[in-house]
């Protein structure tokens, strides 16, 4: 409950910066929290969610240069002061040489990538993801509650998101259903695509915490939240995610569940809540014109996505083995598309060749592996995240290769594995 109370003083703070009560005064009140948990020598978890929720409630982020140099700058500092002060790198853990491999692969590549600096971001990508991963492992401490602190970090932060996609709703002179139908929230700090990840993150580890809580109905409800505002996005790939998690992840609950009885007790009371919640909204009509809305959409049209997946055939024939200049190159090949990205996971990969193909999956085997080789309960929960996020949104996606959504990822795996990993 402690650390659900400090999560939720920031998700407090990000939300009354996004409302712009307090957004002159966030990043200053962010760092001294950042300072006093390092001074403190506090553990880590609690300093790893503040760059997370302050990026979440900085609209100004998005497309000011200035303002994110600044951001990027100060976050960097506080972690490497807090690596000096209070850790120790001693760990470089089962994904580190597919990571590598991948780093290099992004290299060679730009022998045949269309713009130097195309291919360097790219290769800037995986060794950032590289550094986030050998920094998260190296820092959480070696104890029994790193996945649940993950879990809560980015379950309230998947709150956070619904609350501003709210909020921006009802400051908007456009009706609800006009604003969904139009697919118009613009929170700021982020595409829509690409705010809705933490969303689709969290619902997997919100039903890791139902499986291993006693009250289970406080995580139901904010699961309802945070598929609310998967919902209000009208996407195709994440209502589609929503849906492959809704099949999967009740029967996992079910099965590996202690107390049925008082699961069936507070899923009962949960239903009681949602009858209710339904029945005030749709006085105003609002589910049923969701509904209509919904279906108005062709949600099987793909000719979109298949002139893409054809431009990535034709660049992987062109450039077999080292691949068309690096995973942000599609944005070159494809400008007559009006797309920055293949939209899909294997597609992209294609960008660094045969032999980043090849990497890629060696990077998946090592992180399966180091999965299913523990018999803990979270392994589930975790492979049923990646293979619905990586995918089956990646179908339609390239939800894998953003950062925002790899840090989260490879902050995951890193509890995950420093929860039973010796130091090599």
């Amino acid at each position: 409950m402690k650390y659900d109370g400090y999560l939720v003083l920031l998700l407090t703070l990000g939300f009354l910066s996004y409302i712009r009560w307090i957004d002159l005064y966030i990043l200053p009140i962010f760092i001294v929290i950042g300072l006093f948990i390092i001074i403190k020598k506090i553990d880590v978890v609690y300093l790893i969610p503040l760059p997370i929720y302050i990026h979440m409630s900085s609209p100004a982020l998005n497309g000011n240069v200035k303002t994110t140099i600044i951001y990027v700058t100060i976050i960097t500092i506080l972690g490497v002061v807090d690596l000096i002060r209070n850790r120790k790198l001693t760990m470089k853990g089962r994904l580190f040489w597919p990571l590598v491999f991948l780093s290099v692969a992004s290299i060679i590549t730009c022998i045949n990538g269309p713009d130097l600096f195309i291919s360097f971001a790219g290769f800037f990508q995986i060794v950032s993801i590289l550094c986030f991963y050998l920094y998260f492992l190296n820092t959480l401490d070696k104890n029994t509650d790193n996945l649940q602190h993950i879990s809560k970090i980015l379950m309230y932060a998947s709150v956070l998101v619904t609350f501003e996609m709210v909020y921006y709703m009802m400051q908007s002179d456009l009706t609800i259903i006009e604003i969904i139908r139009s697919r118009s929230i613009d929170l700021g700090w982020e595409n829509i695509n690409v705010v809705i990840f933490v969303n689709l993150m969290a619902i997997p580890l919100i039903a890791y915490l139902i499986t291993i809580s006693k009250f289970k109905l406080y995580y139901m409800l904010v699961a309802i939240i945070t598929v609310v505002g998967i919902l209000l996005t009208l996407s195709r790939s994440s209502i589609l995610s929503v849906g492959v998690y809704a099949l999967v992840l009740v029967p996992v609950i079910i099965i590996y569940d202690k107390d049925r009885m008082k699961l069936l007790i507070q899923v009962l009371l949960l239903v009681a809540v949602l009858v209710i919640g339904v029945y005030y909204l749709e006085q105003s009509a609002i589910i049923s014109d969701y509904i209509l809305t919904l279906f108005e959409r062709d949600l099987l049209h793909y000719d979109d996505r298949l002139e893409l997946l054809v431009e990535a055939w034709n660049q992987l024939k062109l450039h077999p083995i080292f691949g068309s200049g690096g995973i942000y190159s599609s944005r070159y090949y494809l400008s007559e598309f009006g797309s920055l990205n293949y939209h899909n996971t294997i597609a992209q990969v294609s960008t660094l060749g045969l032999v980043g193909i090849g990497g890629f999956i060696w990077l998946f085997v090592a992180k399966f592996k180091m999965i299913f080789q523990a018999k803990h309960l979270f392994k589930w929960y975790l492979f049923i995240l990646i293979i619905v996020t990586a995918f089956i949104n990646g179908m339609v996606q390239p939800m894998y290769f953003y950062v925002v959504y790899l840090m989260y990822l490879f902050l995951i795996l890193a509890a995950y594995e420093k929860d039973k990993e010796e130091i090599i």
